[in-house]
């Protein structure tokens, strides 16, 4: 998936399943699949890899994931709009920041004795399509359990489906308490619909979604100070918290919008420190030959849709996506 890298996948299909049958929803266990010994999921593919440990919360990672997670979906006849990651620890960490940074692609992870990193809350609007089921020991470490119960406190702000139990009899330990329920949630959580309007929360290029790539961005809008000054007659919680305060300020954004009428589709994209992005235009959205009004930054264009197999085969290889074709990219500057 990154660099010519060739992974071997090891998928569990349910007994009796087929290309016959529904598509199921698929769990990708970034822990090398030591967790699915505990969760024992019921009517639902699963995915592991052995040995493979990416840097932490980068592209590769994420892109890796993701494409393990498609490619399941194709091969084993697995729900490309139900895919979710579960992990314990770092994979727990990197769920969160795969789905942050990959919006849209999630419909769900169940991260176990994890949580987000302070600086991944500026993207937390990203994580609204994204279910998630979050797990930890109470006697964990302390920042972890701070930033799991903050996002606990402040979830509604972002409209985000956060189910948190803290077990307190365990520390960085499986099992915990309550992470059984999730194998349940797994088969019974709806595909999330497809949206006709978005916003995406930037803080650095390669953000992407199913139909949006950002390629450039401001780096001052994003770029933050190696140290952010608080008040010392705060508590604790109040320093954290203006910590995020400012961190949240240095994002970018890009507002999509699609309108379908009778003759034509029109999109329209804004963007605040956003220079750049390509738009994959996908077979679940649109049509060969359909008429496009795209309205961006630096203008707006008018154009029938043309088939593109060589953009259709990278774009396969490269995501593992072989359920929405993608038939035109378009490469956007301003």
């Amino acid at each position: 998936p990154f660099r010519n890298q060739l992974l071997a996948a090891t998928i569990r299909l349910p007994q009796g399943h087929s290309h016959a049958a529904s598509r199921l929803p698929v769990v990708l266990d970034i822990s090398e699949g030591h967790n699915l010994d505990w969760l024992e999921f019921k009517n639902v593919i699963t995915v592991y890899v052995k040995g493979f440990t990416p840097p932490q919360f980068s592209d590769e990672g994420r892109d890796a994931f993701l494409k393990i997670l498609k490619f399941t979906a194709h091969y084993a006849h697995g729900d490309l709009r139900r895919l979710w990651l579960t992990g314990f620890s770092w994979a727990a960490h990197a769920s969160y920041d795969t789905a942050l940074h990959r919006p849209s692609q999630f419909r769900g992870i169940i991260p176990l004795a994890g949580g987000p990193r302070r600086v991944f809350f500026r993207l937390l609007g990203n994580l609204r399509p994204t279910r998630v089921l979050a797990f930890c020991g109470k006697k964990d470490d302390r920042e972890l359990i701070w930033n799991l119960l903050e996002l606990d406190r402040i979830k509604s702000k972002f409209k985000l489906t956060y189910d948190l139990v803290l077990d307190p009899q365990k520390a960085h330990t499986l099992p915990l308490k309550g992470m059984m329920a999730a194998r349940d949630q797994v088969g019974i959580t709806k595909a999330w619909p497809l949206s006709q309007s978005g916003k995406i929360w930037v803080d650095s290029i390669l953000i992407e979604t199913p139909m949006i790539r950002i390629d450039k961005v401001e780096e001052k809008k994003v770029r933050l100070s190696k140290r952010i000054p608080v008040s010392a007659r705060a508590s604790r919680d109040e320093q954290r918290r203006q910590v995020l305060k400012v961190m949240a300020k240095k994002v970018a954004f890009l507002n999509w919008r699609l309108k379908t009428k009778k003759k034509a589709v029109e999109l329209l994209l804004k963007a605040k420190g956003v220079r750049g992005c390509t738009v994959f235009l996908r077979d679940d959205r649109f049509a060969v030959g359909g008429l496009v009004k795209l309205k961006a930054p630096k203008g707006s264009q008018s154009f029938r849709i043309v088939f593109d197999p060589e953009t259709a085969l990278k774009e396969a290889r490269r995501t593992g996506d072989r359920q929405n074709i993608v038939l035109q990219a378009l490469k956007l500057t301003w």
